[in-house]
């Protein structure tokens, strides 16, 4: 059980962003003329990413100081705050820990002084159980980032187990310069101790200041916030070797990203091609001198193996695309940019209902009017500039007369963004 999403994303100050909101759901189809800002949207859940995993300092740096603020307006203070819906399991130790949460990640940065600063509130609700050390698995430590049901026997048990047992609800602040908490709980002290086991806190310890910076892993549970990829087939085709267990953003070691992942799992990638690519049904890593993957085509029932650097850009694309989604289960979310290049309307309805299947956010950019007609309008997010030239968005379910407006534009979503109907939606 992991339903983790960003629900909502206050941005000032921070690139083309000024006083702007934007509220996601599961899926979030990102539509915009050239220029409006969506690969700044990008850029600030890449922020958010590195800000979450890494550090404030690290994160500015890939930016670029001078890059950051909004050159169009004289004020020395940059915001991101995040709204985040949590519920998730893990395994501290040996209790097992269930937990419902909202949390809010305030980020803000004196660009002045250049001095950043991190607020995070929590409300939610926590209970726990113990799981006896004769079933849990060895090569356990204590603490697992991710997946943890394979280090626990009788899994299903402890999962009734844990459904049996009530709630605590709990409140926790933390500023992240002073290294200073607080956890106010409305039931038992033990509740307290729990909040501190699924935080990483010591437990030892009855003052609530901390000699090391929260780790928000802990809370996230998973090694990335989003995985970004913005494909291109000519790259893929040049495969490289990187070292790294992750899909590359250019998906240039697809290779050997297939080749490190479960046999059951590249099966599942594998079969997605049967129907959707023309005489091709099946992918295999071939071991020769180095991995070699390659696309099984069949004709007369007669099975060619067809290298990578020979299928069309099309094939490339759909089976990285398919690879990020299927074989990604360390991130909450993902970001990928114009899905439709190179391939039919058929296969992009495989990838959309992928999308929605999966249990990751997915976010993606599109400049295709046929694949926004496969679309709802809950999976629409448009974005803009404003009078002033600061980026905004909304979503389409948000909108007032959004039908009668598509219906006038006959769909071309896109050009409803060029003529200011958005800007103007009350009317």
């Amino acid at each position: 059980m992991s339903k983790i999403m960003l629900e909502s994303l206050s941005i000032h100050n921070f690139k083309s962003f000024y006083k702007s909101e934007f509220k996601f759901g599961k899926l979030n189809c990102l539509i915009a003329p050239n220029n409006s800002g969506k690969s700044n949207l990008i850029d600030a859940l890449k922020f958010l990413n590195d800000l979450i995993y890494h550090n404030p300092a690290k994160a500015i740096a890939k930016i670029g100081f001078k890059n950051i603020k909004n050159f169009h307006y004289d004020e020395n203070e940059i915001n991101l705050n995040a709204k985040f819906k949590i519920e998730n399991r893990v395994l501290v130790g040996d209790e097992l820990i269930d937990y419902d949460i909202t949390l809010l990640f305030l980020y803000k940065l004196d660009f002045k002084l250049k001095k950043p600063n991190i607020d995070i509130w929590i409300d939610g609700k926590v209970k726990s159980i113990i799981v006896d050390k004769a079933d849990l698995k060895e090569g356990f430590g204590l603490r697992v980032l991710g997946s943890y049901e394979e280090y626990i026997n009788n899994y299903d048990f402890y999962v009734k187990k844990i459904e049996k047992k009530n709630y605590r609800s709990f409140h926790f602040d933390y500023n992240h310069i002073a290294l200073m908490y607080n956890i106010s709980e409305t039931r038992l002290d033990t509740t307290k101790e729990i909040v501190k086991k699924l935080l990483g806190l010591d437990i030892s310890k009855v003052d609530d200041e901390l000699q090391t910076p929260l780790d928000f892993r802990f809370i996230f549970n998973k090694s990335s916030l989003f995985a970004s990829h913005y494909f291109h087939a000519h790259d893929i085709k040049r495969p490289e070797i990187s070292g790294l267990n992750d899909l590359l953003e250019n998906g240039k070691n697809l290779v050997e990203y297939l080749d490190g992942l479960d046999k059951d799992v590249l099966e599942d990638i594998s079969t997605s091609l049967i129907g959707e690519v023309e005489l091709i049904n099946s992918i295999e890593i071939k071991e020769d001198m180095v991995s070699k993957l390659v696309f099984k085509e069949e004709v007369n029932g007669k099975i060619t193996d067809v290298d990578i650097g020979v299928v069309s850009d099309g094939t490339v694309h759909f089976i990285a695309i398919m690879s990020a989604l299927i074989g990604n289960k360390h991130s909450i979310g993902m970001m990928i940019e114009e899905p439709e290049r190179h391939m039919h309307m058929k296969v992009l309805s495989t990838i959309l209902n992928t999308m929605r299947d999966d249990d990751k956010q997915i976010f993606f950019t599109t400049h295709s009017t046929e694949i926004l007609q496969q679309l709802e309008l809950e999976e629409i997010l448009f974005m803009f500039r404003d009078y002033n030239g600061d980026t905004q968005g909304q979503r389409a379910k948000d909108i007032p007369n959004i039908k009668k407006i598509m219906k006038l534009f006959k769909g071309d979503l896109v050009e409803m963004i060029h003529t200011g109907v958005l800007g103007e939606y009350d009317e």
